[in-house]
């Protein structure tokens, strides 16, 4: 069973609003931010690179910057560094619309951390105004959680001042029950 998270639709937003903007997505461990973003680019994008920092994808991905980024006085500045590190992760990089790159555990690397700006500034589909929009991942609300068991509309109906019937309140304070056990 997968469950549906509110935020898909706030990422497909974000996509539709073609603001050319990096999207950073917060949130507390373990709440499901590599698992969205992961589903949203492979549904949204023809190309999907992945590179997390802590893992071997991570490391290549900084040889390959620090590879791009080599320069020596008197030589000319090179002007798209970040752009040439991509290719150099991968060869099939396409620089368009049609592509996202996530870039997981970025807090793990200041150096990349400390690029975001850049990466908003060197890209062709980025546009610098802003640089940057944020979203937040929180953990499943209860309105997700009743969504895995098709009874979000239970939550719509229910009256907030007791004017429903009393079974649909005690049939929703059991999943609430369930729900607080859980974890929510």
């Amino acid at each position: 069973m997968e469950l549906k998270r509110d935020i898909y639709q706030k990422l497909i937003n974000w996509k539709k609003n073609d603001s050319g903007k990096v999207l950073e997505l917060e949130g507390a461990r373990q709440t499901g931010k590599t698992f969205i973003l992961d589903k949203f680019a492979k549904e949204n994008y023809k190309r999907y690179f992945y590179i997390n920092m802590m893992q071997t994808s991570g490391r290549e991905y900084l040889a390959c910057l620090e590879k791009a980024t080599e320069w020596e006085p008197g030589q000319p500045r090179k002007e798209r560094p970040l752009h040439d590190a991509f290719v150099l992760f991968d060869s099939s990089f396409v620089d368009d619309k049609d592509t996202v790159i996530v870039i997981d555990e970025i807090q793990e690397s200041a150096q990349v951390y400390s690029l975001i700006r850049q990466f908003a500034r060197e890209f062709e589909y980025f546009l610098p105004a802003g640089d940057t929009n944020g979203l937040t991942l929180y953990t499943l609300s209860f309105e997700e959680f009743l969504d895995a068991f098709d009874k979000r509309t239970l939550f719509d109906e229910v009256g907030l001042y007791g004017e429903s019937q009393h079974e649909k309140y005690d049939e929703l304070k059991s999943y609430y029950e369930i729900y607080c056990r859980t974890g929510g």
